[in-house]
């Protein structure tokens, strides 16, 4: 193999193996577009995209809920309501994605792999890097922040 070969499989490799680092964010400033939730007891800031559905979601979600495992990189949850789409297809998930499935389908992704699907964008976990660990396998807990929600 040349020289120019090993480097260049050299840096292809690096680019896949810092694909999904993110920066560490400060999760002491939460803006007007953040909602907080805990999952498995962790605390997650949620920054949220300005979209219909990301507008309606706390109206739907109840205090607590389970969102299951699908495939070792997500946790989703089906919602008692639709909520309106806007759905692109994204090609790469990354994880901390917090997605619309169909019109009912909250999908919360904690791994980044490739995608031909279509989701409406809700937001993206902001304090992600462990989010794989704390989001466990199997079934995730997951409890809203009340104060946020519309009664």
């Amino acid at each position: 193999m040349s020289i120019l070969r090993v480097i260049l499989l050299f840096y292809i490799t690096l680019a896949a193996l810092t694909a999904c680092a993110k920066p560490s964010v400060d999760t002491a400033s939460i803006s007007s577009n953040d909602t907080q939730w805990t999952m498995n007891g962790h605390p997650l800031q949620i920054e949220l995209e300005d979209t219909e559905a990301s507008w309606q979601l706390s109206e739907v979600l109840p205090d607590q809920f389970v969102m299951q495992d699908l495939n070792g990189n997500e946790k989703y949850y089906t919602l008692p309501k639709r909520l309106p789409t806007s759905e692109t297809q994204v090609e790469r998930i990354e994880a901390g994605d917090v997605m619309l499935y169909g019109n009912r389908t909250l999908v919360v992704f904690y791994r980044c792999f490739s995608t031909n699907y279509s989701y409406t964008r809700i937001g993206r976990v902001k304090n992600n890097e462990k989010l794989a660990d704390q989001l466990g396998k199997g079934d995730a807990m997951v409890e809203p922040r009340s104060d946020e929600r519309k009664e």
